[in-house]
């Protein structure tokens, strides 16, 4: 738990800003225990997540590379 609290006290770089979600079309699914898996957007796991299928799911779009 200490670790845990030490890695999340210095600010990261947020997935969101990768070029994966960005660019390449793949989605982010994140739980509540820190993990990460990556749905490919053809995939129909993403397919359900984006369009309101799987409840508890919150979409959030990938950050943009400029400002507008």
């Amino acid at each position: 738990d200490a670790l845990r609290q030490n890695f999340f006290s210095v600010p990261k770089a947020c997935l969101r800003a990768s070029p994966l979600p960005k660019t390449h079309g793949w989605g982010l699914r994140f739980d509540d225990q820190g993990r990460v898996a990556l749905c490919a957007m053809d995939s129909p796991a993403y397919q359900d997540a984006v369009t309101g299928r799987l409840p508890g799911i919150t979409v959030v779009k990938a950050m943009r590379s400029r400002r507008a």
